[in-house]
């Protein structure tokens, strides 16, 4: 790596170099960070500001263009303490990762702008899901910069960016027999071997680049050799077991060879792939000398490399095997012993990174068998990583909490850890796997039972509303209803002005699908203004800005309620929030709500632009539920906009998608959709049969805010059928409709209904009762009188 560096800076070319660890597979941007570290040489006894400083020099020039959030997050990620003014506390988890994402992208830009650049990403396969998010945008960027990057990776990871027409996918296959002969030939510094051991080494290693190398030094290192100023000589006889069968056996026998230093590689093996010489110092019990002594034995054995000078060095283990040899050559009481030790010393020594990175500290308890210790540095991670949209770490650091957990005895310490974890899981299992999981029913129902066990109200209160919305999105209406009582006796004994929002919100969701519009919107409003009392309102519960979400469910209420051009602002309002806040669960949320407002409003241009994007986001950020119910939308408006079987085609596979994710709410409502597509296709018996599933899942799970529009498109339906029975029927279905709407409030929906009815009437010879019927309805309306309802509704009173 030397001699490359070397290289490359002779031709002006800049090298980054990024390494991914097993051990940090759940460390959000682990190879970002550890890279800047590497880079900016940190001393141990620098002070703060003076990592700040190198710091803004690596981001930028001087710092310039940099924004003190954008600093002040990077040096967060480095456990860099700062004394600036920030604005982080408003920002939502997915603003500060945008803003680090474009730090990082910046910084790239910049290293380009200066000349080639060289990114080598070692071990991709061990990427974090966030660092693997970001190079996802950086190997997008590539194609406009001059910058190449070399990933390496083991075959079990599907190839990573291979549709990128820039990218290029290399395999590696083993070294044919002639590269392998002169691989041995420059470990040897061009000294033949014995043809004998030569003809061992090719056998045994077959072609693998790592074994070879290793086997050969072990060979040259086993005595087992003359140099006899030509060439290499047999020193003796040549034993059988001279030379290792397995790229393990000769690690050991290379380890077994530095006795002397090989408790300072075990214990390196113990911290990780990569190690801190201050780290090392504080776990070692030898004098500094020694130490100097044995890490510099391990450097010239290249089982390890060194980047910097003591006390700041880093040292690297030349491969995850090297690490894995010396690691497994330890008594598992000694390893524990080991971690235990490191643990401390990092808790003692190392402040900022329990601060950044407590998952390391969470791991080192955990791997000493010292679970009270470890489960809540994994929760602190867990939060940590959430609080940073890194969803899919968070899950992962309470999980492994989980498992710790189980390790104590029963009791009430246990169980007010595992409260905390399980509660801490709901919001990332939500965004991850959908609000109707079985996954986050689990967390909030397990979190329900020990809150009740240790008699926690605050705890009770999180986990009966986690459980109300996964109940709500399967549309288990009845269970919403039984924990909406005690959630709201709880909220007001706590007194807590966002615990009462967050009741009210429940309360405003479940009375909607119950199509209660003017309970529901009143409940949702005082939600939304206690909530923007305190400030930003996000929840931990449901990981979405809960103002966005009260302006979503309003803006449907009012729309049912007869105001449709109230009703487009307050969407509009909720979607500018979100996209304010870069928070892309609630921006996904807030499009499809507008999507969904669209197509009550029967504007298929608009409802496919605000699904589409919606659909974009919920791939990026795999938001399934959501994406689901966007591509059902978005199918709704291509058959609406005259690509009849193609959109017909397409809302079949979205229903299959939205169903795999465990949700039922709404299925009414668009089986109705699709109900009417068949009609407008001509099929009305496969219409039919269509609305009368979504009847009848309306009835057993009590969703009846639809119910209106599933009466007047069964009515429709029944008239492509001739004959007076069939227009009797399709009166009946009106009528029905119509007193629905009428109990409801829902004055839109009563507006359809009754031109559907009075159209029937006139074609029947009934004109005058037609009129008279929708006069009524139809003057009610102050708002909205040129959309597509009321300009049909008047059309029809002229015509009448």
């Amino acid at each position: 790596m030397l001699a490359l560096r070397e290289r490359l800076q002779a031709e002006q070319i800049t090298l980054v170099s990024y390494a991914c660890s097993p051990h940090h597979l759940n460390s959000p941007l682990f190879p970002f960070i550890s890279q800047l570290e590497r880079e900016a040489r940190f001393a141990p006894e620098d002070a703060a500001q003076t990592r700040l400083k190198r710091l803004e020099l690596l981001l930028g020039e001087n710092g310039e263009g940099l924004s003190s959030d954008a600093i002040q997050l990077v040096a967060d990620l480095l456990g860099i303490p700062t004394e600036r003014p920030s604005t982080q506390p408003e920002m939502s988890p997915q603003q500060r990762k945008a803003l680090l994402f474009r730090t990082f992208l910046a910084r790239l830009d910049r290293l380009a702008a200066r000349g080639p650049v060289l990114m080598v990403l070692e071990d991709a396969h061990w990427l974090d899901p966030t660092s693997r998010e970001l190079f996802d945008q950086i190997v997008d960027r590539l194609q406009d910069l001059p910058v190449l990057v070399v990933a390496t990776f083991r075959p079990e990871l599907p190839p990573p960016w291979i549709g990128f027409p820039h990218v290029t996918l290399l395999m590696l296959n083993r070294l044919p027999q002639a590269q392998v002969v002169a691989l041995v030939d420059r470990i040897t510094e061009g000294k033949a071997l014995p043809a004998e051991v030569l003809d061992q080494i090719l056998a045994r290693t077959e072609g693998v680049p790592l074994f070879t190398e290793e086997l050969t030094k072990a060979v040259l290192e086993a005595g087992i050799l003359r140099y006899t100023g030509a060439r290499y000589v047999l020193a003796g006889a040549f034993p059988s077991l001279a030379i290792p069968a397995t790229l393990h056996d000769s690690l050991m026998a290379r380890l077994d060879r530095l006795a002397p230093v090989k408790e300072v590689a075990q214990i390196g093996a113990c911290i990780g792939r990569e190690f801190d010489h201050e780290l090392l110092a504080a776990v070692v019990s030898m004098p500094g000398g020694e130490l100097a002594a044995a890490l510099d034995r391990l450097v010239a054995a290249e089982l390890v490399f060194r980047r910097g000078l003591a006390p700041a060095a880093t040292y690297v283990f030349k491969h995850a095997l090297v690490r894995d040899a010396a690691y497994e050559s330890l008594l598992k009481r000694r390893r524990q012993e080991l971690h235990a030790r490191i643990a401390t010393s990092i808790e003692a020594l190392f402040p900022q990174l329990v601060e950044a990175q407590p998952e390391l500290v969470a791991r080192h308890f955990g791997e000493a068998g010292l679970a009270e210790k470890a489960i809540p540095y994994w929760l602190r991670a867990g939060r940590l990583a959430a609080a940073r949209s890194a969803n899919m770490e968070a899950i992962a650091h309470l999980r492994s909490g989980l498992e710790c957990a189980q390790a104590l005895p029963p009791g009430a310490s246990r169980s007010r850890f595992e409260l905390a974890l399980q509660l801490g899981l709901g919001g990332p299992l939500i965004a991850t796997k959908g609000f109707a999981s079985r996954e986050a029913e689990a967390a909030f129902q397990r979190a329900q039972e020990l809150s009740r066990e240790l008699q926690s109200e605050a705890d009770l209160s999180a986990a009966l509303k986690g459980l109300g919305h996964v109940y709500h999105v399967r549309a288990n209406l009845r269970e919403v209803t039984s924990l909406v009582e005690e959630t709201e006796a709880l909220a007001k004994r706590s007194g807590d002005p966002v615990r009462q929002a967050e009741a009210d919100h429940l309360v405003g969701v479940l009375s909607f699908h119950l199509g209660q519009f003017r309970f529901s919107r009143d409940r949702f409003e005082r939600s939304a203004q206690a909530g923007e009392y305190r400030g930003r309102y996000y929840s931990e519960v449901y990981g979405i800005d809960m103002s966005v979400f009260c302006r979503a469910y309003m803006s449907h209420c009012d729309w049912h309620l007869g105001y449709p051009v109230r009703s487009l602002g307050i969407a509009e309002k909720g979607l500018a929030v979100a996209r304010e806040i870069s928070h892309p669960f609630s921006i996904a949320l807030a499009l499809n709500y507008l999507a969904m407002l669209y197509q009550f409003r029967q504007e298929p241009d608009a409802a496919l632009k605000a699904a589409a994007e919606s659909r974009d986001i919920c791939t990026e950020y795999r938001f399934d539920y959501y994406g689901a119910w966007a591509s059902l939308v978005r199918a709704w408006a291509i058959a609406e906009s005259g690509r009849l079987e193609e959109g017909l085609a397409d809302f079949d596979a979205g229903l299959e998608d939205f169903r795999r994710t465990s949700a039922g709410l709404r299925i009414p409502h668009h089986l109705g959709l699709l109900a009417a597509l068949h009609r407008k296709a001509g099929n009305a018996m496969a219409g039919l049969r269509v609305i009368d599933e979504a009847v009848a899942i309306a009835d057993a799970s009590l969703e009846s805010w639809c119910a209106v529009e599933l009466h007047r498109e069964r009515g429709e339906l029944l008239l492509l059928a001739a004959g007076e029975e069939a227009e009797n029927q399709a009166d009946a279905e009106f009528q029905a409709a119509s007193e629905i709407a009428a109990v409801q409030g829902a004055r839109l929906p009563e507006l359809r209904a009754s031109v559907a009815r009075a159209r029937l009437q006139a074609a029947r010879g009934m004109r005058r009762e037609a009129r008279d019927a929708l006069v009524p309805i139809y003057s009610w309306f102050s708002e909205g009188l040129e959309t597509r309802d009321l300009v049909e509704a008047r059309k029809l009173l002229a015509d009448l």
